[in-house]
């Protein structure tokens, strides 16, 4: 991964965070995992740290699941991938409003690119304690082609403060 550069007076290691969650996010689930060849191309030539199964404790959904440790310079991120076509990251400590708003630029920014095709975008929140989640409904041309699902967790309260999913029907974006 890569992070444009800026002065240390600029610098806010809150804002990093959050946006390089973010850009790991929209890169490896939406960009490339929909696409087998190409998402695995990317994770070799990233070289990112294989977690075993065995370590990753509920993030691995299954004896299939592909589990990462995604360094950042220093920052860890947990990217999550599932045979299943169910694409995760997750982060501990997080700036929840700097990765808000990095959401939807990279959210604008994939559709205005054309990287993923979609026309619509069905959005649902809901709060349960102290956990919000929210459900983004993508579609094209009137059928569903990919869920998102961002939950964010108060600090102090499970293995992440912020996660965000992506699943996709089959053949979406081939």
């Amino acid at each position: 991964m890569s992070v444009a550069r800026v002065s240390a007076e600029d610098f806010n290691p809150n804002k990093y965070v959050a946006e390089g969650a973010v850009m790991l996010f929209w890169n490896a689930c939406v960009k490339f995992y929909p696409k087998e060849d190409k998402f695995n191309n990317w994770i070799d030539k990233n070289d990112f740290d294989v977690v075993p199964n065995s370590m990753a404790g509920s993030f691995a959904r299954g004896p299939d699941s592909r589990v990462y440790s995604v360094n950042n310079s220093g920052v860890r991120y947990l990217l999550v991938a599932e045979p299943s076509g169910l694409c995760s990251v997750f982060v501990k400590d997080v700036n929840q409003d700097f990765a808000s708003q990095a959401f939807s630029r990279w959210q604008n920014a994939f559709k205005e690119k054309g990287w993923v095709h979609f026309d619509n975008v069905e959005t649902q929140t809901k709060e349960k304690g102290q956990l919000t989640t929210t459900h983004y409904q993508y579609t094209s041309s009137g059928q569903e082609v990919m869920t998102v699902v961002v939950s964010k967790a108060q600090p102090g309260l499970g293995s992440f403060q912020l996660a965000m999913s992506a699943s996709y029907e089959p053949g979406v974006n081939q």
